[in-house]
Parts: C-alpha cells; sequence; structure tokens
C-alpha cells in the first residue's frame, strides 16, 4: 500500500511564519542597500559636476562658470521675461550628461510641455551652486548688481570650501502655497547684470553686515526656523527647510562636494560648523561664531 505523507496545517502556518519573520528582518535591510546605492550614485553626480566647472575653469582663464549669466545672446530660456543661462548650461560639455543635475535620491523634475529634457535638468537641477564663493554679485555704487566668476587660485581653503550641495527639487515645493512646477525664485539687478537665479543655487547659513551685499545673500540667508524657504518646502527637514534648501536626504546628510574637487555626505550641523546654527534656532538668529571654521566664504 502506497501512501503519500503531507504537509499539515501546523507545518504550513509554521513555514509561513518563518518566511514572514525572514521578510521582515531582510526587506528593511533590501530598502537601506537600496538608499545606499542612491546615496552613492548622489555623491558620483556631485562629484562629477564639481569637476565639470574645475576643467571649464581650466579653458577659462582659471574663473569658475557664473552661477547665472544673463542676455548672453544664446540663452534659450527667460525667468521672468529676462533671458539667462545658469551654470548648468555652461559647464555641460564637461559633464556630457544632463542627468547628472537630477538627484537619485528624490524624483527628478518631471515631463512638461514644451520643455526638452535637458533643458529640465539644467533650469531646475537638484545640485545647487555656493555662488556666494564660485560666483559673487558685487552691489559696486549702490545701484547696479554686478555678477563676477572667481578663480581656483584666488580661494584661500579650497579643501574646506563648499562648492555644491543636494537641493531640494521642484517636486517639493509646496503646490498647496501655489507655487507652479517652475517656480524658482529670481532676482535681476539694475545695470543689466542681474544677480541670482535661486533654482540653481544653495542659501548660505549666514548673511551679516559683511556680507549683506554680497550676493545679495538677504535673499538666500535662510538656515533655522521661520524662514520663507521652510514654508516653501513644507518645513520638512529632508527637503532642506530648515538649511536653506539644502537636502538631508542621504540618512539625514547633505550631499556636498568642496572647491578642491572631494565630496562627501555631512550632517547639518557639520556643514554649518563655524555658526551657532540648530534646527530650532531662528534663521535670524544664526551667526558665525568661529570664521577659522566656516565653510561657506573664501576667508
Amino acid at each position: 500500500m502506497n501512501l503519500r505523507r503531507a504537509f499539515t496545517l501546523i507545518e504550513l502556518l509554521v513555514v509561513i511564519a518563518i518566511i514572514a519573520i525572514l521578510a521582515a528582518i531582510l526587506f528593511p535591510v533590501f530598502a537601506q542597500a537600496k538608499q545606499a546605492a542612491k546615496a552613492a550614485a548622489s555623491l558620483s553626480n556631485n562629484k562629477q559636476i564639481n569637476l565639470a566647472n574645475i576643467m571649464y575653469a581650466g579653458d577659462f582663464d582659471d574663473r569658475y562658470a557664473l552661477d547665472v549669466a544673463w542676455r548672453t545672446g544664446v540663452d534659450p530660456v527667460a525667468t521672468g521675461g529676462v533671458p539667462n543661462t545658469p551654470w548648468t548650461r555652461s559647464i555641460k560639455p564637461y559633464e556630457k550628461n544632463d542627468d547628472m543635475n537630477s538627484d537619485p535620491l528624490t524624483t527628478p523634475t518631471s515631463p512638461q510641455t514644451g520643455w526638452p529634457t535637458e533643458l529640465l535638468r539644467q533650469y531646475w537641477p537638484q545640485y545647487g551652486m555656493n555662488n556666494s564663493v564660485l560666483s559673487p554679485t558685487n552691489y559696486n555704487d549702490g545701484t547696479n548688481f554686478i555678477k563676477f566668476p572667481r578663480t581656483q587660485t584666488a580661494l584661500a581653503d579650497p579643501a574646506n570650501t563648499v562648492a555644491f550641495c543636494s537641493k531640494y527639487s521642484n517636486a517639493e515645493y509646496n503646490s498647496a502655497a501655489g507655487f507652479p512646477w517652475n517656480s524658482a525664485g529670481y532676482w535681476y539687478g539694475g545695470g543689466g547684470q542681474g544677480s541670482f537665479y535661486s533654482a540653481a543655487i544653495v542659501n548660505i547659513p549666514v548673511c551679516d553686515l559683511t556680507t549683506f551685499y554680497k550676493n545679495m545673500c538677504m535673499y538666500t540667508w535662510h538656515w533655522g526656523t521661520g524662514s520663507p524657504i521652510s514654508t516653501m518646502l513644507q518645513d520638512n527637514q529632508t527637503y532642506g527647510a530648515i538649511t536653506g534648501g539644502a537636502s538631508l536626504r542621504a540618512a539625514n546628510n547633505n550631499v556636498v562636494s568642496f572647491a578642491d574637487g572631494h565630496a562627501k555626505k555631512l550632517a547639518a550641523g557639520n556643514l554649518a560648523v563655524g555658526t551657532n546654527f540648530a534646527t530650532n534656532r531662528a534663521y535670524s538668529s544664526t551667526v558665525v561664531n568661529d570664521l577659522t571654521k566656516y565653510m561657506w566664504d573664501d576667508l
């Protein structure tokens, strides 16, 4: 007599329970591994962007690309009716791939009617330049705002000077507040030269009386609570609401590259070293308390 033995209901339930336990243990590990891989790709993107800007400087009398050039005569886009070319477009020949401007840790800017993908990546990048150092604005006579690119050799400490950071994406704007997909914010100064295009830069932690008109930093000083950018970014610290738009998507770290070419991940406190920045301190109370450690200027 040939008897076939089958699994009992209890045995099946035990197997299912074991599988469920293993899944509960392994799925978070897989998610962490996936996040770590994206963070590594983001770090690589930022580093390549920075190196492209350094190569650009090598071909242009040692000068970095302007954060934005206004009325060049070959501008494909007008912001607020004013033609302009951001740094992303200037360094394109050195990076070749516009996808580098998108951070793998967030959602790329979605396709828009009439907009080629390359222009979307160039005009709404997810990495921003520290233009306060690399491309400052000179408020030269109290009326005109003149941009000028810095030279590599002019920086006092390139290894400790922030060049580019991962920043908020357009998808992270607060649509409930009425910001459209192409909302960027810009300011166009007198004298026909202009100042900045905020979609392509990151905000410096401190803007005091010594730097008030340097790069018009009164518009880009939002490290701490209660700032306009916090509202715009839904008070979400991952997006960069408390850190002036510098995102903290890499396991609560920002992806940052430095003027000497190296890149790494830094927590907000480490990125704001040399200041009294705290996530519960008002942005208007954030000050530099140790200029020798501050990494957002070239002193």
